[in-house]
Formats: structure tokens, C-alpha cells, sequence
């Protein structure tokens, strides 16, 4: 299993941020592997991966958590894929998000295909594109790359 977890601070106030956060149909703009978003019902939508050798569609369960601040999914098909977006309000003007990810099947089986890049499908979150993402339609122009603004391990 594929692991990420990465954080990125962006000048929004954290209502913000979420209130941009919570149009889950535009998050294939900064999930790498994910070409398309569909709101199939409540709190219910359709991935499309095509990050790997075969694409294939995933319907996916994702959750806003309000009082957490915090957005979680998970797919509703098969195990390993999932991951959550925490906003944590730094001060009135900024705002720090970590997203974490999680890819693949568990076992060790899926494991060494892993290590052999046997997988099927991958998706990379860009904090890059995220920040931009968040920022755009402030400011009306992508922010400045910076090494001090993100991390990612």
C-alpha cells in the first residue's frame, strides 16, 4: 500500500478554504491520476483513474466534516483507497492543509507488486496544484511556487 501525506499553507481564512474544498467535482484539478469527478448522489461520486496501466472508474463515498474541518473519502468497492484533507486555521488570514493518501490493496502480495510497479492505478496529490487550485479565484492568477509554503513526505 501507497502511503502520502503532505501539507501546504495558503493566505485563505480557513471558511474559505473549505467552502472551496466542499466542490469535491473539482478535485481532479490536484489529484494527479484522477481525470474526472462525478457527483453520482449525496455525498456520493465517481472517480476516474487513469493515473495507472488501466483506467477504471471508482465510486467513492466523500464526507465533509464541518465541526473537523476535515473531508474524508474512501472508496465503496474496494480496500485502499482513501485519504482526508484536514484544514487547521493558522491565523484569521491563512490556512494550513494536510492531505494524506492511501492507494492500493494490503497484504503482502500487493506489496511486492507495489515494489515491482505492478499497480494499476496511482494518484499523486499535488500541493502545488491545490494551493493554485484554492487561490485562483482570489487573486485571479496561480500563486508563486515556493519550497517554504509546502512540504510533502
Amino acid at each position: 500500500m501507497t502511503h502520502q501525506e503532505g501539507s501546504v499553507i495558503v493566505p485563505l481564512p480557513v471558511a474559505i478554504a473549505e467552502q472551496r474544498l466542499a466542490v469535491v467535482e473539482a478535485w481532479d484539478r490536484f489529484l494527479h491520476g484522477v481525470s474526472a469527478v462525478t457527483k453520482t448522489a449525496h455525498e456520493r461520486y465517481l472517480f476516474h483513474l487513469d493515473g495507472g496501466r488501466v483506467p477504471c472508474d471508482v465510486p467513492v463515498v466523500c464526507r465533509a466534516r464541518p465541526r473537523e474541518h476535515r473531508f474524508r473519502w474512501r472508496s465503496l468497492t474496494t480496500t485502499g483507497f482513501e485519504g482526508s484533507i484536514q484544514l487547521t486555521a493558522l491565523d484569521d488570514h491563512q490556512t494550513k492543509l494536510t492531505v494524506a493518501t492511501t492507494m492500493g490493496r494490503p497484504g503482502f502480495l500487493a506489496d511486492c507488486a507495489e515494489m515491482l510497479r505492478l499497480d494499476t492505478s496511482t494518484v499523486v496529490v499535488d500541493l502545488s496544484l491545490l494551493s493554485r487550485h484554492l487561490l485562483a479565484p482570489v487573486t485571479g492568477k496561480p500563486p508563486q511556487d515556493t519550497e517554504a509554503n509546502s512540504t510533502a513526505r
